[in-house]
């Protein structure tokens, strides 16, 4: 992806959004696809405008075969990838919701967070349906969680987006 940012998900049966990752510049998705040529595994949308480079399968197995340092590279991507997915099952399987979402706040605030003088500002307008979706909780959950984290001055919300005003609270929420 050369701008923008890319919503990852998977739908269930009964239509319930599970959203996998939030792609930025530089991250490549539909890497399984491009590789073994079945189905992708998962949906992609863009949050707003985005630019993305579209790589042809045969064009981009040829390349591996020429190119012995893309096909590392690429590998280290795969590896990433599975980390990241394993990191998801560890988390829906060992922490509790609260855990869940201030884990994932954080690592929003690592990857789309902008420093500023009173908190971490989430610079993408998320509503609470999407928080949720991110971390198997539903909009009612996730809402009634940021209510207790605002009055505790842990976050806030500032022209619809999340301000994260206490980062190592929330770190503490995560170990705990």
């Amino acid at each position: 992806m050369l701008g923008g940012q890319v919503r990852i998900y998977v739908m269930s049966s009964e239509g319930r959004e599970l959203i996998m990752n939030v792609l930025m510049p530089g991250d490549v998705f539909g890497e399984i696809s491009l590789i073994d040529g079945k189905p992708r595994s998962a949906s992609a949308v863009a949050f707003g405008a985005t630019d993305l480079l579209h790589v042809r399968r045969a064009d981009f197995l040829a390349a591996l075969k020429k190119n012995c340092d893309i096909a590392l590279k690429f590998m280290e991507i795969l590896c990433e990838r599975v980390r990241w997915t394993s990191g998801l099952l560890e988390d829906a399987s060992l922490l509790d919701l609260t855990s869940r979402l201030a884990k994932r706040l954080l690592n929003l605030a690592e990857g789309i967070g902008e420093k500023q003088k009173d908190g971490i500002r989430i610079g993408r307008k998320l509503s609470q349906s999407d928080l949720g979706n991110m971390r198997g909780g539903t909009r009612e959950a996730v809402n009634k969680q940021l209510r207790e984290w605002k009055r505790d001055g842990l976050v806030d919300m500032q022209e619809g987006q999340l301000l994260i005003l206490n980062p190592e609270a929330l770190a503490d929420l995560v170990g705990s």
